[in-house]
Formats: structure tokens, sequence, C-alpha cells
């Protein structure tokens, strides 16, 4: 009963000490999506030009189109009658399930086209005549729009889709003639978690409805297809005909007749999947890195493909990353240097900075000059933390010069950070607490030390199978066993939560305060203090501050054990190296 007690009472101790939020929504099923799942027939994948050229048929259509001389088409290539360049580095393959209906889609680009429309062009298989008929469909996507289909793959809004039919060869592009079409569209998603499947949107009613992606694991990515239908006056499969253009929104409206089930049998409807440019660059991009292999963290030349999707970067970004690939060919060593630029990038990334001026100045020049420093931001990123760190800069009270706090799924209104973020806010007051006067060397010291406070939590994040650290809502049992896993994974952290009250502080004088002098030195001198030797006495006393309490529960044992003489030593270095050094300015 005791042992009981106890381990109550360090979950006690450790909420007096936590911050902030909740989530997750789930799929909704029904039973007509349900319906729909079961009839729905098309799948879809990605090949490579190399795979697509084995298509003999394709290839001939492709060269017709373009007037290519070569053989050979894994490049990309203009067409000069249609005023677009194909990109080729990848394909999308659609295919029904039940008959040969398939396309083969390539995202295009035009010179200086810098409008949000998604532009692809679309090879057909017709069944009639057992080769490809091509055509150009474009999704007329404003910014924000276009924006939400690169991050998430799908589109919740309404848009335009057009369908225009391409001539092939010369001789068609001469003699085509206007036929008039009836064309109608319907956009089916797919969810990445469940596999379900349901209509998002068409033309046939103008249905919109509501978006059902966000999956458990919070995954928002879909697979969209669209379903071309075409009626025209002259008869001919709907595919192969040389019909006008043709603009009709998907959505708009909410009606409740539109036809909700799967394409009909019809072999030349039109079946195709959007791909952007940004999607086939990046595809070739891990196709030359990872090759035939699996990412794995042995192999220095692989690299997850989620790093690339949340990076950030614009499609010239990637296609310079593409061409230095490309003109090195994929080599061992241009492999290595991509890797390590895309991986330095996404540590950025991950580390949501909103310091400005003085601030990020300091933040900046710490991540560059201390390895210990970067390695300690390191663990809040990677391909999936535990939890984020957020920088940014607010008025504090009192003498605070900076503060961390961990999310407490809104338990402590004053301070609230996001489930899964962990923010560290620095004192942006004008006064000697706030960052703009003080020394950079102490900026440094306080963002250094509130890292370790971040990562204290991060751990006991990476226990608490949930976004937050409020344990209100758990049972004895459940409270029991997260203190039990606490002392068996972080016994050294359990040890000073069940002695301490001020427990973090407690433990980063004791054990990190070398840590924090060691940073503070290289920081200082652009030069890393030898594991073999102590950082120097400044930079020991320096790391003092934030840690000095004499009184009460919160008195710092290791503190409160130094001499008078030494104590009143250290204090009057650092209140020395402030007056000496206030107002100092940051240059990058």
């Amino acid at each position: 009963m005791k042992k009981v007690r106890n381990l109550m009472r360090i979950l006690c101790i450790l909420l007096l000490f936590l911050f902030t939020n909740c989530q997750h929504d789930t799929v909704i099923e029904t039973q007509q999506e349900e319906t729909l799942q079961n009839k729905f027939s098309l799948k879809s994948s990605v090949l490579s030009m190399q795979e697509a050229e084995a298509n003999i048929k394709l290839s001939n259509k492709m060269r017709s189109l373009t007037t290519l001389q070569s053989s050979n088409i894994a490049e990309n290539v203009y067409s000069e009658a249609y005023n677009f360049t194909i990109d080729t580095y990848v394909v999308k393959l659609v295919e029904s399930t039940e008959n040969d209906s398939h396309s083969y889609t390539f995202p295009i680009s035009r010179e200086n086209n810098v409008g949000s429309v998604l532009e692809n062009l679309v090879f057909s298989y017709n069944t009639t005549t057992d080769d490809y008929d091509a055509s150009l469909v474009t999704y007329h996507f404003n910014a924000s729009q276009k924006q939400e289909f690169l991050t998430s793959k799908h589109v919740s809004t309404p848009y335009g889709i057009t369908n225009e039919p391409i001539a092939v060869n010369l001789a068609d592009i001469l003699g085509e003639t206007v036929t008039p079409c009836t064309t109608n569209y319907t956009e089916y998603h797919t969810t990445p978690d469940t596999g379900q499947t349901f209509v998002h949107s068409s033309s046939i009613g103008n249905v919109n409805n509501e978006c059902e992606h966000e999956d458990i694991s919070g995954d928002i990515g879909c697979t969209v297809y669209t379903i071309i239908t075409s009626d025209c006056a002259v008869s001919g499969s709907s595919g192969s005909s040389s019909g006008s253009p043709s603009s009709t929104p998907t959505g708009g409206g909410n009606d409740d007749t539109t036809d909700t089930t799967t394409p009909t049998d019809d072999e030349d409807n039109i079946i195709t999947s959007p791909i952007t440019r940004e999607e086939s660059i990046k595809q070739s991009i891990t196709d030359c890195i990872n090759g035939v292999a699996e990412f794995n963290t042995t192999d220095t030349t692989t690299i997850d493909v989620q790093i690339l999707e949340q990076l950030g970067y614009t499609i010239n970004d990637w296609i310079t990353i593409n061409n230095y690939l490309n003109d090195n060919g994929c080599s061992e060593t241009a492999q290595e240097d991509v890797i390590e630029d895309l991986l330095d990038a996404y540590d950025d990334y991950q580390i949501l900075n909103e310091l400005q001026g003085k601030a990020l100045c300091v933040y900046n020049k710490l991540k560059s000059s201390s390895s210990g420093f970067k390695n300690a931001i390191k663990k809040f990123d990677g391909d999936f933390p535990v939890a984020h760190l957020k920088f940014e800069a607010l008025i504090l009270t009192g003498t605070k010069k900076g503060r961390t706090v961990a999310p407490s799924n809104g338990t402590s209104p004053d301070a609230n950070s996001p489930d899964y973020v962990i923010s560290i806010q620095l004192n942006s007051s004008q006064n000697i607490y706030g960052y703009h006067q003080r020394p950079n060397l102490l900026i440094a010291k306080t963002i250094i030390h509130e890292v370790i406070h971040a990562e204290m939590y991060r751990k006991l994040l990476s226990l608490a199978q949930q976004g937050h650290l409020d344990f209100t809502g758990l049972t004895a049992e459940q409270q029991t066993n997260l203190v039990l896993s606490i002392q068996n994974n972080f016994p050294g952290l359990y040890d000073y939560m069940r002695r301490h009250n001020n427990w973090q502080h407690q433990q980063m004088a004791t054990h990190y305060r070398e840590t924090i002098a060691r940073a503070l030195q290289e920081f200082d001198t652009g030069v890393a203090v030898p594991e073999t030797q102590q950082p120097l006495q400044l930079y020991m006393d320096l790391s003092w501050e934030g840690l000095i309490y004499e009184n009460g529960n919160n008195a710092i044992s290791s503190w409160i054990s130094l001499s008078q003489t030494e104590r009143d030593r250290i204090e009057l270095v650092i209140s020395n190296y402030i007056a000496n050094n206030i107002n100092e300015i940051c240059t990058p």
C-alpha cells in the first residue's frame, strides 16, 4: 500500500510541471461506402519510364506525338504541335481489375507556366482499335487547392476538370474536326488506411461530398481516380473521338440523386489518376538513391521517402536536385551529397522555429557551432519523432529568461502547447531579462538549458501513449503502470522525480552543467572541448544561471552544497558578465 501511495505521489509531482492539448478524428464508415468499396475495380501504380517503354504501342504513340527520332524516350520530351513538355521521369498506370481498361498518365509542363492548374497527358487503351488514344486532362485548381493537393494528394473543395482529345499523328491534326460531345466526370477517393472508396465529386448532379480521409494514424493522403465518359454525336469510341474540349465543374452542390456506383463497364471510358511534376521528379530522385533497395538505417545511400514528402521545396528545387543526380550518373558520391542536404533541410523543417532577429541569430550560430546542441535537437526530428520542438519568443513575467512548455491537454491555460509539440519560449521583454538586452552567450545558455528541459519531457511523452502529459483521466492501474514504465526505462529520471519537487533542475544541476558548459565554450570560441578536458571555469560558472535555488522545496542540493564563498564568486562572475555584455549585437 505504501508503494502505491509513493507511486501516486510521483505522478502528482509530475503533473505540477506539465502543460497542453488533444486530437483524433475517426474515419466515418457508412453502408453506402462499403457497397461502393465492394464494387470499385481500379488500382494504380507508379512505373519508371523504362518499365513503361516495354509497352511498344505506348512508345510508338509517344514518338508520334513528340516527333521524337530517338529510340529512347526515357527523357523529357517536347511536343511542338501542342507546345508542352512531357515529364517522363515516371508514369502512373491506372488499370481495371475486371477488364482490359487501363491508362498511362504523365505530368506535363509549359514554358513560363506559373499558374496553379494541373495538366496531365493521358494515354488510354482503346479496346476497339487495340491502341492508345491521347487526351489532355486539366484539373483547374486555384493556388490554395494546388497546395492542398501537393500536401495531401487530394482537394476537398470544388474545381473544374476539362478533357481535350489529342491528335497524335500530324495527319490527324490537319484533318481533325470538332465533334460535339457531352462529357461527364466522376472523381473517386480511396483512403490509405482502410482502402475504402467513395465518390468525392461528379459532374452528374454536381455532388461534392465531404472529405473523409484522416485515419487514426493522422494520414490524410488518398488516391484520386478520375473517370471521364463522353457521348459524341458521331459514332465511335469515346476515348478516340476528336471532340471539342469540354469543361465541367466537379462539385458545387449536393444532389442526393447522384449515382455513387463505380464506373460503367464501358471499357473505352478514360480512367486516370492525377500526377504532379513534383511527384514525378521526387520519384525519379528516390529511384536513383534507393534503387531496388528499401530504406534502411545501415545503407548510407538510401533515404526514407517520407522525408521528401514533408520538405517544403519548390518544383525548381526538386529539378535542381534531380539534374545534379542525372548529370553525375547517379553516382554514390552524388547520392551521399543529396542525402546530406535533404537530411539537414529535414532537421530544420521538423524544428518549428518562430524566432526572429537577435534570438534567431544566436540560435543559428549555436546550431552551426555546437555539435552537441545539434545532436540534442535531432532527437525531436527523424521519421517518427515522439514530439516536435517549437521555438518562439513571448513576453514572460518576472525574472524568467525562458521557459519550456509541454503539452498538457489544456489543463494549464497560461502555458499551453499543442499535442506532440514541446514549446521553448524565450523572453522578449524589453528589460534585462529579455533576449534583446542579454549577452549572446547567455541567450545560447538559455536555449541549451530549455532544450534539456524539453528532452526530459520528450522521454515522458515516449511512454505516455498520448500526445500530452495530462494523466488525470487515467485509472489508478494505468497511472501505476506509467510510473513503473518510467522507473524501468529512465531510472535516473525516475529517481529524481521520486526524491525532489524541483526534479528537472535538480537533475540538470547535477548531471548536465558540464554539457551546457561544453556547448557554451564551443559557441564562444568556435573550438570544441576535447573529451579528455574540462570546459574552462568561465563556462562552468555561467552554466549555473537558471539553476540557483537556495530556499524551500525548490532548493538545488548541488548548489547549496557549495561553500558560501564559492556561491558568491559564481554569482559575481555571472552578474559581471551580464553587465559587461549588455545589449550585445549578434551578427550572422
